[in-house]
């Protein structure tokens, strides 16, 4: 196992993000942590829609991310369409994250298992 990679969430927030081919999908714009495991939860990315119109707020598991080549920016690893027609909410409208199967329905939509439930799993296995 090598060093973790540790990163201030100052470089995470404002990043910009984009798709695998290059494409500029937004930024994110803030950072949800779960104080009961220290996980985070998600995150989210202000998307710019079509040539700037539209935009949104999605939230976005933290699986689906990953740090470009410079270091510089996020990668997103989903099909830009997946994002467009992924459930994005206004600034004005959050999501209810207090019902625990939104944050499920999340993580399942782009195609990742809940990080609940490897945690769960995972204390289950070390009890």
């Amino acid at each position: 196992m090598g060093i973790p990679r540790i990163v201030p969430t100052g470089a995470i927030l404002h990043s910009a993000v984009t798709n695998q081919v290059g494409e500029n999908l937004g930024k994110i714009t803030d950072m949800y942590i779960d104080v009961e495991t220290g996980q985070i939860a998600y995150l989210v990315l202000s998307f710019d829609g079509f040539l700037g119109f539209g935009g949104k707020l999605f939230p976005i598991s933290w699986g689906a991310l990953s740090v470009a080549p410079d270091g510089r920016s996020l990668v997103l690893h989903v099909p830009r369409q997946v994002l467009e027609d992924a459930p994005g909410f206004d600034e004005d409208a959050l999501p209810q994250v207090r019902d625990p199967g939104w944050l499920a329905a999340l993580y399942r939509y782009y195609g990742f298992i809940p990080y609940r439930e490897t945690v769960e799993s995972v204390h289950e296995i070390g009890e």
